[in-house]
């Protein structure tokens, strides 16, 4: 049986945790940033919207969206940088497997990019006909 390092133990453990740092970091510096545009764009308003719009209707919308930032952008953060490590990960381990696929690579990226160009020229389309 192969015995564990203590470097690598301590090595992965400062990695998950610099990460976490990080990403509760971003998210509470998106959080301050998404409030800090609401609040001055609310300050900037006429006085009519003020005699419009409830003061409730105000604080839950800006319960709602820090709630949201809260809860939903560092999971979906999460999933996205863990899924691009993964694609890098991957995508370097075939390279360096076997380094005649690179070939291939710069033609396929090509092709992906005019393929994303064209479809989201498509996707464009509807959307403006349909509203």
């Amino acid at each position: 049986m192969q015995s564990i390092d203590k470097s690598q133990v301590y090595s992965t453990g400062l990695a998950l945790s610099s990460g976490s740092l990080i990403l509760a970091l971003s998210a509470i510096s998106a959080a301050g940033d998404l409030h800090h545009a609401m609040l001055e764009s609310c300050l900037h308003a006429n006085v009519n919207f003020f005699s419009v719009t409830p003061i409730g209707r105000m604080i839950n919308r800006f319960a709602k969206d820090i709630d949201t930032i809260d809860n939903s952008l560092p999971r979906f953060l999460e999933t996205w940088l863990k899924c691009a490590v993964q694609v890098f990960g991957t995508a370097f381990i075939i390279a360096y497997s076997t380094p005649y696929c690179l070939i291939l690579a710069l033609p396929l990226g090509i092709f992906y990019y005019v393929v994303q160009v064209y479809d989201a020229s498509i996707m464009v389309e509807p959307a403006l006909f349909w509203n």
